[in-house]
């Protein structure tokens, strides 16, 4: 029974706990970034998207932390009990994987759009450039 007085409870509460954590997390820093990656053109779009690759490895480090913490306490638990929390920790892993999967391809559809946008604008500015080079020839 999940309300047992044995800590499955208090198990129960730090796994949504963790589980909010990462979420809320990722979401927040994936709004935040996308939010902060308008303002980049060109290299600055390339190294805002390994700043969100690096941030994505460390939320992934931390994700295997609090996983790591909640397998010790579930070994402290019952052999019923263990096995739940082992598989709602594998489910936090996975969840969390999911969402920087999501992360990371948001930010990399992101990165293309910033950097086609870009070429758009220098194209724009070689054939204002074009122009105005041969007016001048013509002028001659």
């Amino acid at each position: 029974m999940i309300f047992d007085f044995d800590g499955t409870i208090i198990l129960h509460f730090l796994i949504f706990i963790a589980t909010w954590l990462v979420v809320s997390r990722i979401l927040v820093k994936s709004w935040t970034t996308l939010r902060e990656k308008r303002h980049y053109v060109g290299r600055g779009a390339v190294e805002k998207a390994e700043t969100l690759f690096e941030e994505a490895v460390e939320l992934e480090a931390e994700c295997e932390n609090m996983i790591r913490t909640t397998r010790r306490e579930a070994e402290t638990m019952r052999a019923s009990e263990r096995e739940k929390a082992h598989k709602q920790a594998d489910k936090i892993r996975m969840e969390a994987d999911r969402q920087a999967v999501k992360a990371q391809k948001i930010a990399d559809r992101n990165l293309k759009k910033e950097i086609l946008e870009f070429h758009e604008f220098m194209d724009g500015r070689i054939d204002d450039y074009a122009e105005d080079l041969s007016d001048r020839v013509l002028e001659r």
